[in-house]
């Protein structure tokens, strides 16, 4: 299959988190037989790299933090080059990562017009809030361990982000999820349970992969440590 991964960030410009996941899932996949291309973004010019011997799209954007409960959602100086790439590159399947700074959700749509099947992997709770979730929390009881409630109480975006706040953002996201992904993962079971408890589409839970071999450590440093 030919398979885009959009992510935000990817190696080297990030030394690990959800940049570092897609890119090794995209490598997993080209092992396995599939055509694989990545989009991400820059700051400077848009361009095409060639990273481990894997094609690359760079696209443009650069705005201030102020705008990203807007731009989140479609970002206009990626929205163009966005959906004539994907046009170009005709893919079976998009799967977006980390989009929700620079590519946009709407990038799920622009996938869906491109007539791939479209996939959303979450692997934080921005579909929903505008960064740590800390509200489920109880500090009068410290040792509990299960039984959260994760749904965002009345307010909470409004009162964390103030004049950043885009009343409409998670209304806009939620219409995305619910009619322009084929599937959504979420990568555990916590946050699968924290997205749905905010009126989001139902996910399935599929943990991030890794490749135990490259945790291999020699006798010689065992015996160092």
């Amino acid at each position: 299959m030919r398979i885009v991964i959009l992510s935000d960030a990817l190696p080297p410009d990030v030394p690990g988190g959800a940049g570092q996941i897609a890119w090794k899932l995209g490598h997993g996949l080209i092992a396995a037989g599939h055509q694989v291309t990545f989009i991400t973004v820059t700051e400077g010019p848009a361009r095409v790299e060639t990273r481990q011997g894997t094609t690359v799209h760079l696209l443009h954007s650069h705005y201030s933090d102020r705008l990203r409960g807007w731009f989140g959602l479609v970002n206009p100086q990626t929205i163009k080059p966005l959906n004539v790439l994907l046009r170009q590159l005709a893919p079976d399947v998009v799967n977006a990562h980390n989009v929700h700074y620079h590519l946009g959700y709407h990038s799920l749509v622009i996938g869906r017009f491109a007539k791939a099947a479209t996939v959303f992997t979450s692997h934080d709770v921005m579909p929903f809030a505008y960064g740590k979730l800390t509200a489920f929390i109880d500090p009068s009881h410290p040792e509990q361990l299960d039984g959260w409630n994760y749904r965002l109480p009345f307010g909470y975006n409004l009162r964390k982000m103030r004049l950043r706040w885009n009343p409409a953002r998670n209304l806009s996201i939620r219409h995305t999820m619910h009619y322009y992904t084929d599937e959504r993962i979420a990568v555990s079971a916590a946050l699968k349970q924290a997205l749905e408890a905010n009126r989001l589409p139902p996910f399935e839970v599929v943990h991030n992969g890794i490749d135990p071999a490259t945790f291999n450590v020699s006798d010689v440093g065992i015996e160092i440590l």
